[in-house]
């Protein structure tokens, strides 16, 4: 049986168990539309995927594309593929169009509705600018050779950024391209390229396409990402790789590994000129919006002012809004919120402070405007934009009415403290006879021996911490597992605040810095594949030292993957993480 044939029964198995089971539609489906290219010139085509996913999907029909005037518009071309995970299918059909501009401009594309069990979904449209002469430079080719930083005439790779010139904090769109002719056996390995000096965001992935050059046909992949540089000066984006085999039934199978050139990009500072003496570094376009959840509370009570920042730019590190006067309230520290969006490949979305503030006095309290300054790259300006004022009405609270008339009572009012001359022991039968010695008693000789026996322990005390500074590497074995236990503690707050980015670092750092401790090496040096041969070589069991690489590796993504993780893989990253040092207590 043939692979293309086993794969087709594959599919037509799971069709017929879904219509068996009569799965009902009441799952979510999303449509996700994709280009070529956001920029292309009048003589170029444009690649149109919209990818529909969801489990009733199989059952729809074409989805319905807004009305594009400006494109002439052909196709589609359907693709579907089913995945069955735990019992459950879910499907995704894909539809490519081909668009050809008319004229020059910047116009939306891949706006489309679908109606999948008897529910109507929609999709969000995609700009792209249409421009006269070429758009991007295009590998040419010269009696059949390509220089295109890696392969030759029948596949090769580059990279490209779409700004070469960018300022500190303005987004850079990275984006690798294969071009393919070839039979591929297996996957291909992709090595992205080291971006040392830029903060890097992933992007949607891009459905593959085919594009036409020199009159020949190639598959076409690209994989896009936001880089933005936190430097100025020139910056270098390395090499990027890609492994393949490529061969036939009767030619002999060929690994190859093909290897981009870098790109050096200037990165130019923010401008002097008109900058303001509140900017924090905040690059983009925003927006922002201030609400109290009440406009009337008692003096004691909580209320909280959520400052909201939209817009386009790199959100994860925004700094915090200008905030007003605070002195009429008992403040706590903000809890931040960003909420990442990088659909049609501009990274922008929201950022949300939330602000508990606690009124100490009654009356009417206006709270003056928050603020943010950024820089703006497309106008190369400085703005400053701000909410409106926030009135709050406060009337006295219980407990600060009491506070107040006591204090009155206590300005206004002499109190009797007692008379001139007190008897020591007014009661007879209270006083002692003093014919009695105090050294008849046999408490006097137990509370003799307490000092004696605090010296005593005093010095071991001091000896044993004596021997512990002479001897750090005792000293860190010692206490690694206390330090371990407080770093996962501080991690499940974090994971009840729903900080995903502090709760993977004290994780991370719960286990990294117990095995430096209890082996005596530095934690900075221990690397993800390093751990794992370190554990191997201390009589940490294989599949044990496995567990603890897969671990680190998917706290690392959770911590620095702009989708983040939900809270059921972050408690159980903490059960692991306690699971984990656990056994490592018993072995090392």
């Amino acid at each position: 049986m043939t692979g293309k044939l086993f794969n087709r029964m594959l599919c037509a198995i799971i069709v017929l168990t879904e219509l068996a089971a009569g799965v009902a539609s009441g799952a979510t489906v999303t449509i996700t539309p994709t280009v070529s290219a956001n920029r292309i010139s009048l003589s170029e085509r444009l690649t149109l995927t919209l990818s529909i996913t969801g489990p009733d999907v199989g059952k729809s029909g074409a989805p319905a594309l807004k009305p594009m005037p400006d494109f002439s518009v052909g196709g589609p071309s359907t693709s579907v593929e089913y995945q069955w995970i735990n019992g459950k299918t879910s499907t995704q059909k894909s539809y490519t169009y081909t668009l050809v501009p008319s004229k020059t401009g910047l116009f939306e594309v891949g706006a489309a509705t679908v109606v999948v069990g008897g529910q109507t979904f929609t999709s969000n449209p995609i700009k792209v600018e249409v421009v006269t002469g070429s758009a991007a430079p295009q590998p040419s080719s010269k009696s059949g050779a390509v220089d295109a930083g890696g392969g030759d005439s029948n596949i090769f790779i580059r990279t490209t950024v779409d700004n070469r010139q960018p300022y500190v904090g303005q987004q850079v769109t990275l984006t690798f391209e294969l071009y393919n002719r070839l039979t591929l056996w297996g996957d291909t390995e992709y090595d992205p390229p080291s971006t040392t000096g830029f903060w890097s965001v992933d992007l949607p992935k891009l459905t593959p396409s085919t594009r036409t050059m020199d009159n020949r046909i190639f598959q076409y992949t690209a994989v896009k990402t936001a880089l933005f540089p936190t430097m100025s000066g020139e910056l270098t984006i390395g090499p990027a790789s890609l492994t393949y085999t490529a061969g036939g039934f009767f030619t002999a199978q060929q690994t190859r590994r093909l290897s981009t050139k870098p790109i050096t990009v200037k990165v130019r500072p923010h401008p002097l000129e008109g900058k303001p003496d509140d900017f924090k570094g905040a690059v983009g376009d925003f927006k922002i919006s201030a609400l109290a959840d009440r406009k009337e509370l008692k003096a004691g009570d909580i209320v909280t002012v959520t400052v909201t920042v939209t817009g386009e730019g790199n959100l994860d590190v925004l700094p915090a809004v200008n905030t007003p006067d605070f002195s009429a309230f008992k403040t706590y520290d903000p809890k931040v919120t960003p909420k990442i969006l990088n659909s049609g490949f501009t990274v922008g979305g929201a950022k949300i402070f939330e602000y508990m503030l606690m009124p100490k006095f009654p009356g009417v309290v206006t709270l003056q405007p928050f603020s943010l300054s950024f820089f703006n790259p497309r106008d190369k300006k400085y703005h400053t934009i701000s909410t409106g004022a926030v009135t709050l009405r406060i009337t006295p609270g219980e407990t600060t009415s009491a506070g107040q008339s006591d204090k009155v009572d206590r300005r206004n009012a002499v109190v009797r403290i007692g008379s001139d001359i007190n008897f020591i022991k007014p009661d007879k039968a209270l006083l002692v006879n003093s014919n009695e010695r105090l050294y008849a008693n046999g408490f006097f000789y137990f509370f003799y021996i307490i000092p004696s026996g605090a010296f005593i322990a005093a010095f071991l005390v001091k000896r044993r911490r004596g021997i512990l500074e002479q001897n750090r590497g005792l000293k860190r074995k010692l206490n690694a597992w206390k330090h371990a236990e407080k770093r996962l503690e501080h991690a499940s707050r974090l994971l009840e605040k729903g900080e995903t980015f502090g709760f993977c670092a004290h994780v991370s750092e719960a286990v990294i810095e117990f095995i430096g401790d209890r082996l005596n090496i530095d934690p900075g040096a221990l690397t993800t594949g390093e751990m794992e041969d370190i554990l191997r070589n201390h009589a940490v069991a294989p599949e044990t030292a496995g567990h603890i690489r897969k671990t680190m590796e998917l706290c690392d993504f959770a911590r620095f993957s702009s989708a983040g993780a939900d809270s059921q893989v972050q408690r159980r990253l903490l059960d692991d993480a306690k699971s984990i040092l656990a056994a490592l207590r018993e072995t090392l």
